[in-house]
């Protein structure tokens, strides 16, 4: 390792000493581990089943494990995978998909279009259940057949021969193409052995460049390369091994791991020569509770908030220091390339008029000792951003203002009932404007503001089979005006790599192409 890097390492380990003499950090450091020929990716969460992949670390596994018709490239462009190329009709509505002659299943069988037909035929099985199955709606019948209305043979997905597979839409979707590159349509068959993957690993037929050769206490997953995938993985066998995000942090500053998402914040400053971001296009907003008898059912309040968290803009260091991609307090819908610019940027600013906001408090005889809650999830992102909007209000506008923060579950079940005056909240693949918008529609069940407005519903309406510049402006217009969310960031992911390896890629959905990963100990 260099000289630059054991001093970063020795930091790390002072600041996390308490963390190693508390469990487990070294139990293993043995010279055969410092001279190890296998890269270590750390995550967070082991997958309980291969099925359906609900978060960020399942489909990483799954990414390893599996290939797609399509996969999203780091330059943003729709390339081949399973399939070696693609085309569409003139109207957008028929996809054909040719297969590769050269794919195979782990156990040597022919991967064909019957094994696609069969696969989208699980996956929007309404008793599976699988995450993000909604995304295939714009296929004819997809729908009806995912909420138990009909049969699968009415499904427009179908094989023209064994190496041809036809998709034909129910509409124009110009998302069809980067929704099939996403983790939870990578092809996977025998949906019982996946649901227990961790006694059946050994049965599974593996898609991707990898298989599980075992799997460890729940905490280590050794991989080892598929001899029978179309492509050549550089690295033969790989490690996940599962630890907190601070262990990981810690363990990285040892030289104990290579490759590790989302440091917190004060160790990425620390250790940033090998620290990097990347863009992810998710948006953190306070969204206010516009139900009856709600402080932000008042217009004047939402707009006083608006113009206080300007603050946020005209502080550049708030977004260098967490890796953020500053909105202006607008919904742009940037592309990932023009985001990856504006991660870490610094941006002017319009001045914040604190006055005006009094001024407005005064008006509506807004009693500033009156307790109001920012509700936030319960995450190292949203803490931090939490923190810096309850200060804002707190030391700028003299608010009595709090923070609660709370797990996923008890998070969103305090936003469906309602339980909040305005909560942060995050806005997954924000710059796909139509999924966007169609939030802030009356009959959307998890349009916990209880926004609502005939203008903005006809609109949306026309919008979704126009896709035209000059609707979505409307759209934009009506909700800058009436303000049922204030924008507050972009996100972007950290991610941190070891000396160890010379190659590894993000692809263009910010997850990790492993078959990419060379390594070398140095």
């Amino acid at each position: 390792m260099t000289g630059d890097y054991m001093k970063k390492c020795l930091m790390i380990f002072i600041i996390c000493i308490p963390l190693v003499f508390s469990g487990c950090i070294e139990k293993n450091a043995t010279k055969e581990d410092e001279k190890r020929s296998v890269p270590i990716i750390s995550l967070e969460n082991m997958p309980e089943s291969l099925v359906s992949f609900q978060n960020k670390d399942e489909e990483e596994i799954a990414c390893a494990l599996f290939d797609g018709l399509v996969t999203l490239g780091d330059n943003g462009e729709i390339e081949g995978a399973l399939a070696k190329e693609y085309s569409v009709s003139n109207d957008g509505i028929t996809y054909n998909f040719k297969l590769r002659d050269d794919i195979f299943w782990s156990n040597g069988k022919e991967i064909t279009s019957y094994d696609f037909v069969d696969f989208f035929k699980n996956l929007l099985d309404p008793k599976q259940k699988i995450e993000g199955a909604e995304n295939m709606y714009c296929i004819f019948g997809a729908k009806d057949y995912n909420q138990g209305k009909g049969q699968f043979s009415s499904v427009a997905i179908d094989s023209v021969d064994k190496k041809n597979l036809r998709i034909r839409m129910n509409y124009k979707d110009d998302s069809f193409l980067y929704n099939l590159t996403k983790p939870e349509f990578r092809l996977r068959k025998n949906f019982d052995l996946l649901k227990n993957y961790k006694n059946q690993y050994e049965k599974i037929d593996y898609s991707g460049p990898y298989k599980i050769a075992s799997l460890e206490d729940d905490k280590t997953l050794k991989l080892k390369s598929n001899e029978k995938y179309w492509d050549t993985p550089k690295a033969k066998e790989l490690v996940i091994s599962i630890n907190s995000n601070e262990m990981a942090t810690a363990a990285f500053g040892l030289g104990k791991v290579d490759f590790l998402f989302n440091l917190p914040i004060a160790e990425s400053q620390s250790l940033e020569e090998f620290v990097d971001y990347t863009y992810v296009g998710d948006m953190y907003a306070v969204v206010f509770n516009m139900r009856k008898d709600k402080i932000g059912e008042n217009l004047v309040f939402r707009r006083a908030i608006e113009e206080a968290l300007k603050v946020l803009y005209i502080k550049d260091d708030i977004y260098k220091e967490g890796g953020f991609v500053d909105t202006r307090g607008n919904m742009n819908f940037i592309s990932r390339e023009q985001g990856a610019k504006l991660v870490m940027s610094t941006n002017e600013h319009d001045s914040v008029n604190l006055s005006k906001v009094n001024q407005w408090f005064k008006e509506m005889n807004f009693d500033k000792d009156t307790e109001i809650t920012l509700l936030c999830p319960k995450n190292n992102t949203a803490m931090f951003l939490g923190e810096k909007l309850k200060n804002v209000l707190k030391e700028e506008l003299e608010i009595n203002a709090k923070t609660l923060y709370l797990d996923e579950e008890e998070y969103e079940k305090s936003l469906k009932n309602g339980n909040f005056s305005f909560a942060l909240k995050l806005f997954k693949d924000s710059k796909n404007p139509t999924g966007f918008f169609n939030y802030w529609t009356k009959d959307n069940e998890k349009n916990y503001a209880g926004y609502s407005s005939i203008e903005y519903e006809k609109i949306f309406q026309k919008y979704k089979t126009s896709l035209s510049d000059s609707d979505k402006v409307l759209l934009n217009q009506i909700l800058k005006r009436d303000v049922p969310y204030v924008p507050v960031c972009y996100t972007s992911m950290s991610y941190g790599v070891s000396p160890n390896i010379s190659s590894l890629k993000l692809d263009g959905n910010n997850n990790i192409n492993f078959k990419t990963i060379e390594f070398s100990m140095k």
